[in-house]
């Protein structure tokens, strides 16, 4: 860009080495900011206790929606109707439930939580992104707990509700992998159309093949470390298990193997697979400065559907900073306008913040 500058700048007056002036110029200029995209970074923020510490299945979670899908509502239906998948995952074990939706309103969302609270429990954490859908329900069921009485707020407690910034999927990574290998499978679906029923078999099948990938490094010749394993106690199988003849069948022999299942799943889980949740990652691995209160910039935002996605640049100010537990700001709180000219306030990661400098207040 420096070249084209001087080129340009030639054909109206000869500067004598214009070098550092050309760049001087550039990199104090907004427009060409803007172009650039330097977005604002920050170091990998610090993985959170409950991430690395054993717990229930289901108790730490992250949702999210994958769709939508067009089925068929019967064999012989002429009609076609919308779908979602709603990906239901656990912090910890990484183990994966899913539910099909036919709506995305907070009232099928609701539903839906409610059959994964019946068979996986009711957890004590969701993680989610700030989907209308996702913030309508958390809205929802905080205002059916507080109308409740007290003994069915004892018997479905409140639910710590995390909401992350908005356009930010690296907050909800863990999630938006799985999202990745449900897609991936899809690549191998026939080309006509599923019954409603016929795709609901074939989500669960997925995700018990999801649920049967290996976690940790293989070690001599042990079976591979999977959710499945402290989910049935062993790998998912086409082939039924066979029965122990000798095997202890009584209620206290029964117990003492579910525990030590579980014990010996969490055991083989700190070894295997702790150890890698601590690698350093290939960006966001060196300390910046952090964005202070009153700082200008530029909001990236993306608008359209897949395809045809743009990119939209608006004119904020940092109303207020949020640190982290080490000190560092990774998430901020801005002001901007909308074409109407009426002044918003929104939570939103720095990576999507491009500040402008020497800009006066």
């Amino acid at each position: 860009m420096a070249n084209d500058t001087i080129a340009r700048t030639r054909q109206i007056a000869y500067i004598h080495r214009p070098g550092n002036l050309v760049q001087s110029v550039l990199n104090n200029c907004n427009l060409c900011k803007l172009k650039k995209e330097q977005t604002s970074h920050q170091l990998m923020g610090k993985l959170p206790t409950y991430r690395v510490c054993p717990t229930p299945p289901f108790q730490k979670v992250s949702v999210d929606l994958v769709g939508h899908f067009l089925v068929k509502p019967t064999m012989t239906s002429r009609s076609q109707l919308k779908v979602w998948v709603l990906m239901y995952l656990c912090d910890v074990s990484k183990a994966l439930h899913t539910e099909v939706i036919d709506s995305m309103s907070s009232s099928a969302i609701i539903n839906a939580f409610r059959s994964c609270f019946a068979l996986r429990n009711t957890p004590e954490q969701i993680s989610s992104d700030p989907g209308k859908c996702f913030v309508g329900a958390k809205n929802k069921l905080e205002k059916e707990i507080g109308q409740t009485a007290k003994d069915l707020v004892d018997y479905w407690p409140s639910i710590n509700w995390v909401v992350h910034p908005t356009e930010a999927p690296w907050r909800n990574g863990a999630v938006e992998a799985i999202v990745k290998q449900l897609k991936s499978s899809f690549k191998m679906l026939p080309n006509f159309k599923l019954t409603l029923l016929e795709f609901r078999t074939l989500i669960t099948e997925i995700t018990t093949s999801i649920n049967n990938r290996p976690l940790g490094i293989l070690q001599n010749d042990m079976q591979p470390l999977t959710p499945n394993h402290l989910l049935l106690g062993r790998n998912f199988s086409p082939i039924a298990p066979g029965t122990t003849v000798n095997a202890d069948t009584s209620l206290l022999g029964l117990k003492g193997y579910i525990q030590e299942v579980y014990t010996t799943w969490w055991s083989r889980w700190e070894a295997e697979v702790l150890p890698k949740l601590f690698v350093p990652g290939p960006k966001w691995n060196k300390a910046h400065n952090n964005v202070k209160v009153g700082d200008i910039g530029l909001l990236l935002s993306y608008k359209g559907s897949a395809g045809k996605i743009l990119t939209v640049y608006k004119y904020c100010k940092v109303l207020e900073v949020i640190e982290s537990q080490d000190g560092l700001v990774r998430k901020v709180k801005v002001e901007y306008r909308i074409p109407s000219l009426k002044k918003k306030e929104a939570c939103d990661d720095i990576r999507r913040l491009v500040l402008l400098p020497n800009l006066p207040l």
